[in-house]
């Protein structure tokens, strides 16, 4: 379902009393297309020019800031402006917020931010009310419109009817009415009566998902109602359609683990084969008895000598160095074979770190799957993408508190598993992991019965890679010991007993309730 002209319209009213006169603490670049501007009270404002889906929406999510030349822009003109006036242009997929802010020299000055919502030509500009000063997409566009700094903005030339100002004819060509609500003016013969709906923002479900403003009643499927037009929206867009805004840090971030991977896949495949090599050269040892005797049989500058191997039962030719004494050669290859051995302990033990590491970046990319903003920053600082601040804060750990009382923590990455199972229990706490897939520490405080044991394990199972039944350990925090000088969060433990299990999110929702 577009977003059109009517559907902007209800969204204007709505937005506009909660944002009026409201100061503009901060502003947070999501990606390119998309912007949040953390308004006083800590309301946010989500701008999103993204083709697929131009938007304007309260949310309650909490997204990473990045930086991009039109996020400079905004934070040195915009951010800690106050929000005068939002208005949409005409019936148009266009608004315009006007925004006052005060220079470093207190001079103020009033820009105007023109949201515009048009699909694929979706942009975001900056004005001072008349000339352009910044924009996200600039260029000389199909309608005519130079879009440049130093410009003088002009609004887009329609020659469509406003269905606000008149709208006698049904069929007629109206501004920002998309398709849809045009059938519903057929459906219904009565134009002004379906523009001034009361607001009741719908999602509504048949072979496709369409959502609007208020029911359209020409569409057939089940309903579902919104209080407010951005709650629709965003369960629409994260919940529904899945979609997630996905910072440019984090692109960064999962750019730069899968490259480490990849680095370490290749040094494990070079590590093996000087493992395989070394292993071969262990034969050194044999060649070096069988030449010590028959050194005696070696003639001065002999290149090669042929003599009976008695190991195998056969005969066998052994190369010699024609520039060192005949005795030096027995040396030479019984080097060869203490280096060798020596090679294997080391490479053993390098290719025993680069499989854990491996581990570690795969752990990393589970870890990164549906977690929001805060725990994703940890990660971010673990590998040094962003760096800690100086004022370390504890890690925000989900508590679970079962019908009896018991409470379960969960750990979403390495900083929380670390902090949780080395720090935050106690060792008589008990320590619930999957058996052999990456996933969340777990900790159970309380006591522990057959039903808590199951429940515990079925959290372990949900906050892991795990899929089906699975078995989950759990042993007393006491036998649980971190592994020295790894990434991560790598643990081992003894003690431990198992239960078969499976992951069930429902399940857990209708037996705990979260802790503060």
């Amino acid at each position: 379902m577009a977003i059109d002209g009517v559907f902007i319209n209800y969204l204007v009213k709505e937005v506009k009393p909660l944002i009026l006169n409201k100061r503009i603490n901060k502003i947070l670049m999501i990606n390119d297309n998309e912007y949040v501007f953390v308004l006083s009270h800590n309301l946010k404002l989500l701008l999103s020019v993204n083709p697929n889906n131009p938007h304007f929406r309260i949310t309650q999510i909490d997204y990473l800031n990045g930086s991009s030349f039109l996020s400079t822009f905004l934070k040195h003109h915009i951010e800690n402006g106050i929000i005068l006036d939002l208005y949409q242009h005409h019936n148009d997929r266009i608004v315009t917020f006007v925004i006052s802010r005060s220079d470093e020299l207190g001079y103020t000055q009033a820009y105007h931010l023109h949201l515009e919502l048009t699909g694929r030509s979706a942009n975001m500009i900056i004005t001072d009310g008349e000339i352009i000063l910044e924009a996200l997409k600039k260029g000389f566009l199909n309608d005519g419109r130079i879009l440049q700094t130093k410009v003088k903005y002009a609004y887009p030339v329609s020659n469509q009817i406003n269905p606000y100002t008149n709208n006698d004819i049904i069929g007629s060509n109206f501004e920002g009415v998309s398709k849809t609500l045009e059938k519903e003016f057929e459906f219904t013969q009565n134009i002004d009566k379906v523009i001034h709906r009361t607001a009741h923002p719908v999602i509504i479900t048949n072979k496709k998902i369409e959502f609007y403003i208020f029911d359209l009643n020409h569409l057939e499927g089940s309903r579902q109602f919104f209080d407010s037009i951005s709650e629709m929206l965003e369960y629409y867009f994260i919940e529904t359609m899945k979609q997630t805004s996905e910072n440019n840090e984090q692109k960064h971030l999962l750019n730069l683990v899968n490259r480490e991977i990849t680095k370490l896949l290749h040094k494990l495949d070079k590590q093996e084969k000087e493992l395989s090599d070394a292993n071969d050269n262990l034969k050194y040892e044999k060649i070096g008895n069988i030449l010590s005797a028959n050194i005696h049989l070696v003639k001065p500058y002999q290149e090669e000598i042929k003599v009976y191997n008695f190991y195998d039962d056969e005969d066998i030719i052994i190369s010699l160095n024609t520039k060192i004494p005949p005795r030096e050669n027995i040396n030479f290859y019984f080097n060869k074979y203490k280096k060798a051995k020596r090679g294997i302990k080391a490479i053993t033990e390098a290719i025993e770190k680069t499989k854990y590491d491996i581990e570690y970046y795969k752990t990393l990319l589970t870890q990164m799957d549906n977690i929001n903003a805060r725990d994703l920053k940890e990660i971010m600082i673990e590998v040094g993408v962003t760096k800690a601040p100086k004022r370390q804060e504890k890690p925000k750990i989900i508590n679970y508190i079962d019908q009896q009382g018991n409470n379960i923590y969960v750990g979403k990455n390495n900083i929380q598993n670390n902090y949780l199972t080395h720090t935050l229990a106690n060792k008589n706490d008990y320590f619930f992991h999957v058996k052999a897939y990456p996933g969340s520490h777990v900790i159970f405080r309380g006591n522990l019965d057959d039903e808590a044991i199951k429940l515990a394990a079925i959290i372990a199972a949900t906050f892991s890679k795990a899929n089906g039944k699975v078995s989950v350990d759990y042993t007393q925090v006491k036998w649980v010991k971190k592994v020295k000088g790894q990434l991560g969060s790598f643990v081992t433990y003894t003690n431990q007993k198992s239960i078969v299990v499976s992951p069930d999110l429902e399940f857990i929702n209708t037996q705990t309730t979260l802790g503060k």
